[in-house]
């Protein structure tokens, strides 16, 4: 891959398959095209219709409360997870931190790549309470997710029309 931006998404995507062979119901947060309009007219021209205008169109996230990812299941608390590389923890802690949670309701997770590896390090907002802090949010360390190769049966769970489409 070429670039951080390819890679994000390659990472989003990982995480995203991985849950719903687990099980939930995930939403990816998607890119949307906007025009970001030029500088004016090019010189000469008198109409006002637009066709002349120089601007460029640019794709921009849009995280829903800071999360790339929103999972759902039956019994379970929602996830809200934020995924990067391992270099950026305090980058994607701090864009989770700008919203409020109920943790008794949902989680805010940060889902770390491993270089080189297919593996994911976990973070997970709890409530900790330290004798000179008192009680705040932190993200704690709740261990390694790897992402392993789906078997033929969890395969057919996701193809429509189940395991005869399975080869």
């Amino acid at each position: 891959m070429n670039n951080s931006t390819a890679k994000g998404n390659q990472h989003e995507i990982e995480v995203k398959k991985h849950l719903e062979l687990e099980g939930w119901a995930v939403f990816r947060v998607h890119k949307k095209a906007i025009y970001i309009p030029g500088k004016g007219a090019r010189k000469g021209c008198k109409k006002a219709c637009g066709c002349c205008f120089r601007g460029n169109m640019i794709l921009v996230g849009a995280d829903a409360f800071g999360s790339d990812l929103i999972c759902k299941k039956k019994g379970e608390k929602t996830r809200w997870i934020q995924v990067g590389a391992e270099g950026a923890k305090s980058k994607k802690e701090k864009q989770l931190l700008e919203h409020t949670w109920n943790l008794d309701h949902e989680t805010a997770e940060v889902w770390l790549r491993i270089e080189g590896k297919k593996a994911y390090r976990v973070f997970l907002l709890e409530r900790v309470d330290t004798p000179d802090t008192g009680p705040r949010e932190s993200f704690v360390d709740s261990g390694l997710v790897e992402i392993r190769c789906p078997s033929a049966k969890a395969r057919a769970r996701l193809l429509p029309g189940g395991a005869g489409f399975v080869r």
